[in-house]
Protein backbone atom coordinates (compact mmCIF):
# COMPACT_ATOMS: atom_id res chain seq x y z
CA UNK A 1 0.00 0.00 0.00
CA UNK A 2 0.89 3.38 -0.53
CA UNK A 3 0.72 5.75 1.75
CA UNK A 4 0.52 9.26 -0.44
CA UNK A 5 4.08 10.48 1.28
CA UNK A 6 5.49 12.78 -1.90
CA UNK A 7 4.24 13.19 -5.58
CA UNK A 8 5.68 9.92 -6.58
CA UNK A 9 2.72 7.76 -7.79
CA UNK A 10 3.48 4.18 -8.55
CA UNK A 11 1.80 2.17 -11.02
CA UNK A 12 -1.51 0.78 -9.95
CA UNK A 13 -2.79 -2.53 -9.79
CA UNK A 14 -6.87 -3.03 -9.99
CA UNK A 15 -9.13 -4.39 -7.39
CA UNK A 16 -11.19 -7.38 -8.57
CA UNK A 17 -14.76 -5.95 -10.19
CA UNK A 18 -13.31 -2.12 -11.50
CA UNK A 19 -13.84 -1.73 -14.73
CA UNK A 20 -9.99 -1.80 -16.00
CA UNK A 21 -7.81 -4.36 -14.67
CA UNK A 22 -9.87 -7.69 -15.18
CA UNK A 23 -13.16 -6.17 -13.90
CA UNK A 24 -16.02 -4.77 -14.35
CA UNK A 25 -15.72 -4.02 -18.47
CA UNK A 26 -14.31 -7.22 -19.62
CA UNK A 27 -17.05 -9.18 -17.14
CA UNK A 28 -19.60 -7.39 -18.63
CA UNK A 29 -18.58 -7.81 -22.09
CA UNK A 30 -17.93 -11.35 -21.69
CA UNK A 31 -21.82 -12.48 -20.53
CA UNK A 32 -20.24 -12.53 -16.43
CA UNK A 33 -22.01 -10.94 -13.74
CA UNK A 34 -20.01 -8.71 -12.54
CA UNK A 35 -18.41 -8.46 -8.94
CA UNK A 36 -19.38 -5.43 -6.46
CA UNK A 37 -16.33 -3.57 -5.36
CA UNK A 38 -16.38 -2.27 -1.92
CA UNK A 39 -15.75 1.12 -1.34
CA UNK A 40 -12.17 1.82 -0.34
CA UNK A 41 -10.62 4.30 2.18
CA UNK A 42 -7.57 6.68 1.91
CA UNK A 43 -5.74 3.65 4.03
CA UNK A 44 -6.18 1.51 1.09
CA UNK A 45 -4.71 1.36 -2.14
CA UNK A 46 -5.40 4.00 -4.05
CA UNK A 47 -8.31 4.25 -6.78
CA UNK A 48 -8.30 3.25 -9.87
CA UNK A 49 -9.82 5.93 -13.19
CA UNK A 50 -12.97 4.15 -14.93
CA UNK A 51 -11.27 3.79 -17.68
CA UNK A 52 -12.68 1.50 -20.56
CA UNK A 53 -10.54 -1.58 -21.03
CA UNK A 54 -10.17 -1.63 -24.53
CA UNK A 55 -8.57 2.01 -24.75
CA UNK A 56 -4.65 1.12 -25.66
CA UNK A 57 -3.63 3.97 -24.04
CA UNK A 58 -5.08 3.26 -20.75
CA UNK A 59 -2.28 0.57 -20.34
CA UNK A 60 0.69 2.49 -21.21
CA UNK A 61 2.50 5.89 -21.14
CA UNK A 62 2.07 8.01 -23.97
CA UNK A 63 6.12 7.99 -24.61
CA UNK A 64 7.65 10.49 -26.50
CA UNK A 65 4.35 12.96 -26.91
CA UNK A 66 4.92 15.03 -23.87
CA UNK A 67 2.70 13.49 -21.20
CA UNK A 68 5.42 10.82 -18.79
CA UNK A 69 1.66 9.41 -16.85
CA UNK A 70 -0.51 7.06 -17.50
CA UNK A 71 -4.10 7.79 -17.05
CA UNK A 72 -4.38 5.36 -14.05
CA UNK A 73 -1.45 7.41 -12.85
CA UNK A 74 -2.75 10.24 -13.50
CA UNK A 75 -5.90 9.54 -11.49
CA UNK A 76 -3.57 8.22 -8.89
CA UNK A 77 -1.83 11.70 -8.53
CA UNK A 78 -4.99 13.70 -8.49
CA UNK A 79 -6.30 11.18 -5.82
CA UNK A 80 -3.40 11.83 -4.07
CA UNK A 81 -3.24 15.58 -3.76
CA UNK A 82 -6.70 16.07 -3.40
CA UNK A 83 -6.40 13.94 0.20
CA UNK A 84 -2.48 15.52 0.84
CA UNK A 85 -4.13 19.48 0.51
CA UNK A 86 -7.22 18.17 2.76
CA UNK A 87 -5.19 16.57 5.11
CA UNK A 88 -2.81 20.25 5.05
CA UNK A 89 -6.29 21.83 5.94
CA UNK A 90 -6.78 19.45 8.75
CA UNK A 91 -9.94 17.69 6.71
CA UNK A 92 -11.06 13.93 6.38
CA UNK A 93 -9.45 12.12 4.16
CA UNK A 94 -11.43 11.48 1.03
CA UNK A 95 -12.60 7.88 0.18
CA UNK A 96 -13.08 6.29 -3.12
CA UNK A 97 -16.20 4.66 -4.92
CA UNK A 98 -16.04 2.73 -7.80
CA UNK A 99 -19.55 4.12 -8.71
CA UNK A 100 -18.45 7.44 -8.52
CA UNK A 101 -15.39 6.77 -10.54
CA UNK A 102 -17.65 5.22 -13.38
CA UNK A 103 -19.83 8.70 -12.96
CA UNK A 104 -16.59 10.63 -13.45
CA UNK A 105 -15.73 8.58 -16.33
CA UNK A 106 -19.16 9.44 -17.83
CA UNK A 107 -18.80 12.77 -17.47
CA UNK A 108 -15.19 13.63 -18.75
CA UNK A 109 -16.39 12.35 -21.66
CA UNK A 110 -18.90 14.89 -21.62
CA UNK A 111 -15.75 17.36 -20.97
CA UNK A 112 -16.81 19.56 -24.33
CA UNK A 113 -20.16 20.74 -22.05
CA UNK A 114 -18.06 22.03 -19.47
CA UNK A 115 -20.09 21.91 -16.35
CA UNK A 116 -23.21 20.92 -17.99
CA UNK A 117 -24.30 17.76 -19.40
CA UNK A 118 -25.12 16.62 -23.32
CA UNK A 119 -28.87 17.41 -23.20
CA UNK A 120 -27.90 20.76 -21.45
CA UNK A 121 -28.89 19.53 -17.78
CA UNK A 122 -26.63 20.51 -14.90
CA UNK A 123 -23.35 18.34 -14.28
CA UNK A 124 -24.97 16.64 -10.65
CA UNK A 125 -27.64 15.20 -12.93
CA UNK A 126 -26.20 12.22 -13.34
CA UNK A 127 -26.22 11.41 -9.60
CA UNK A 128 -30.02 10.60 -10.33
CA UNK A 129 -28.56 7.61 -12.88
CA UNK A 130 -26.72 5.43 -10.94
CA UNK A 131 -28.19 3.13 -8.63
CA UNK A 132 -26.18 4.80 -5.63
CA UNK A 133 -26.75 6.91 -2.32
CA UNK A 134 -24.50 9.05 -3.05
CA UNK A 135 -25.59 13.12 -3.39
CA UNK A 136 -23.74 15.57 -5.07
CA UNK A 137 -20.94 17.53 -3.49
CA UNK A 138 -19.05 18.63 -6.33
CA UNK A 139 -16.98 18.87 -9.69
CA UNK A 140 -13.99 20.16 -10.93
CA UNK A 141 -13.08 20.01 -14.38
CA UNK A 142 -9.93 21.13 -16.59
CA UNK A 143 -8.99 21.04 -19.86
CA UNK A 144 -5.71 18.61 -21.15
CA UNK A 145 -2.68 19.15 -19.57
CA UNK A 146 0.74 16.78 -19.27
CA UNK A 147 1.21 17.56 -15.58
CA UNK A 148 -1.44 16.66 -12.49
CA UNK A 149 0.55 18.68 -10.05
CA UNK A 150 0.25 21.80 -12.02
CA UNK A 151 -3.86 21.15 -12.50
CA UNK A 152 -4.05 20.64 -8.73
CA UNK A 153 -2.44 24.10 -8.39
CA UNK A 154 -4.64 25.51 -11.22
CA UNK A 155 -7.37 23.91 -9.38
CA UNK A 156 -6.30 25.55 -5.36
CA UNK A 157 -5.76 28.90 -7.04
CA UNK A 158 -9.32 29.14 -8.09
CA UNK A 159 -11.70 29.72 -5.44
CA UNK A 160 -14.79 27.47 -6.95
CA UNK A 161 -12.63 24.61 -7.16
CA UNK A 162 -10.35 25.05 -4.21
CA UNK A 163 -13.75 25.27 -2.26
CA UNK A 164 -14.82 21.31 -3.67
CA UNK A 165 -11.64 20.27 -2.71
CA UNK A 166 -11.99 21.55 0.59
CA UNK A 167 -15.79 20.70 0.76
CA UNK A 168 -16.50 19.68 4.38
CA UNK A 169 -19.46 17.49 3.86
CA UNK A 170 -17.44 15.30 0.84
CA UNK A 171 -16.68 11.58 2.04
CA UNK A 172 -15.80 10.30 -2.03
CA UNK A 173 -13.88 11.71 -4.80
CA UNK A 174 -14.17 10.29 -8.10
CA UNK A 175 -11.41 11.03 -10.88
CA UNK A 176 -12.51 10.51 -14.69
CA UNK A 177 -9.69 11.30 -17.02
CA UNK A 178 -9.35 10.87 -21.12
CA UNK A 179 -6.78 11.68 -23.27
CA UNK A 180 -6.78 14.48 -25.74
CA UNK A 181 -7.41 13.77 -29.36
CA UNK A 182 -3.48 13.49 -30.22
CA UNK A 183 -2.91 11.69 -27.30
CA UNK A 184 -0.41 14.27 -25.85
CA UNK A 185 -2.25 15.61 -22.59
CA UNK A 186 -5.02 14.62 -20.10
CA UNK A 187 -8.14 16.16 -19.00
CA UNK A 188 -9.70 15.51 -15.74
CA UNK A 189 -12.99 15.58 -13.91
CA UNK A 190 -12.92 15.28 -10.02
CA UNK A 191 -16.47 14.39 -8.99
CA UNK A 192 -17.21 14.97 -5.06
CA UNK A 193 -20.33 13.02 -3.62
CA UNK A 194 -21.21 12.36 0.06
Amino acid sequence: MWPYPGRVCPVRTFAPGHRNGGGYARQRASGQEPQETPRTSPSDELPAASIPAEDPQSERKAEGNGCAYTLEEFAAAHFAEINRIREEHGLSLLESDPILIEMAQERIGEYRWGHKRADGSQWYTIFGEYDSDLRAAGENWISSGNDPYSQMEAFIRSEGHSANILNQDAVYVGIGVQWNDEKTAISVVQLFAK
